[in-house]
């Protein structure tokens, strides 16, 4: 069509779902035509969005924004959070700041499978570590460790230096599995899911 076109020419038919040329009443079809059009009106502050708009669904040119990342960084390790249990669980007790700084501190430390909070290395981590960790005292984390355990947020197991800790499975997990014998610790415990998911 060699006849230049402005948005303001045209004219949206909703009866017979056209668009038309107001001056001429040729009805457009071309869809070069149109995807031209709407390229120089794009940065026009003042044209009719929802003409715009109309026009793109008329013409399956609706613009397809990404609104999210598929395989997010599928190449990294995650830790899920359930976060209706969480949030539920944490309706029904109460956390100190100290104890809510010392679980952030040690979420990214739960290890796959296991639900053990590890170093990288995979070796467990001791007091004194937990304490360089969190910039929490000796005597804190003894009594943080106990106050968590009591709230059925971490589980440990051993005596002194060989024990380990884990984290609620119900609550936090690394990864999509976790040990039978890690939910059964806090089965066991007594921690009673609160939501069916």
């Amino acid at each position: 069509m060699a006849i230049e076109m402005c948005l303001e020419d045209l004219e949206i038919n909703r009866g017979t779902n056209t668009l038309y040329n107001k001056e001429t009443g040729e009805i457009i079809e071309d869809k070069e035509v149109i995807i031209n059009l709407l390229k120089k009106v794009s940065k026009d502050k003042q044209v009719d969005n929802a003409k715009v708009k109309e026009i793109r669904r008329m013409f399956d040119l609706e613009e397809k924004k990404e609104k999210y990342w598929l395989n997010w960084k599928e190449d990294s390790h995650f830790i899920k959070i359930y976060r209706t249990e969480l949030r539920e669980y944490m309706q029904t007790i109460k956390l100190s700041p100290d104890e809510g700084l010392f679980l952030f501190c040690i979420q990214t430390y739960v290890e796959f499978q296991t639900n053990r909070i590890a170093k990288p290395d995979g070796t467990s981590f001791s007091n004194k570590e937990l304490q360089e960790l969190t910039k929490l005292g000796r005597d804190k984390i003894k009594g943080l460790l106990k106050t968590l355990e009591d709230k059925l947020f971490i589980k440990r197991v051993g005596q002194r230096q060989a024990r380990e800790i884990y984290f609620n499975p119900y609550l936090i997990c690394s990864g999509n599995e976790v040990s039978k014998a890690t939910v059964n610790l806090f089965k066991d415990a007594g921690y009673r899911p609160i939501t069916p998911y």
